[in-house]
């Protein structure tokens, strides 16, 4: 049952958890122009819903704005290395991942990225002439990718 001093949040909730995108977004947008509830998880919200809709940019966008409002929280710094990964910018993404996982040490979904995207970069740096994961994020970030 939606909570009366944040109904355009649950709505946005109701509305992402059954793929409607769209309202999901206009949702969370009306309650951030009426500050209803908390920026950081209306953003982080902004973002999952872009990032379904395949807009990663603005995702990466979105989540930099939940940072803005609460540094530490944990679902925007996992949207956040969600949009890097799907920009491709692996070295970012590696960062991302591992301030998370200091974070939360036990985030099992964050762990996995973190492998997935450790040997993604290890491929890269292959390819590029550099050795060593370490490399190929100092080699992805250096490039900006």
């Amino acid at each position: 049952m939606a909570s009366s001093d944040t109904p355009l949040k649950d709505a946005g909730n109701t509305h992402l958890a059954a793929g409607r995108l769209s309202e999901a977004l206009a949702a969370y947008d009306g309650a951030l122009a009426a500050a209803e509830g908390k920026p950081a998880v209306l953003h982080a919200n902004r973002a999952a819903a872009l990032l379904r809709l395949g807009r990663h940019a603005d995702a990466l966008g979105a989540a930099d704005l939940a940072l803005e409002a609460d540094g530490s929280y944990a679902k925007a710094l996992f949207r956040r290395a969600q949009a890097l990964e799907m920009l491709e910018r692996l070295g970012e993404t590696l960062v991302a991942l591992r301030r998370l996982l200091e974070a939360e040490p036990a985030n099992k979904e964050a762990a996995a990225s973190l492998r997935r995207v450790h040997a993604a970069a290890s491929a890269r740096a292959a390819t590029s002439g550099l050795s060593g994961a370490s490399d190929a994020a100092a080699g992805l970030i250096a490039e900006g990718k």
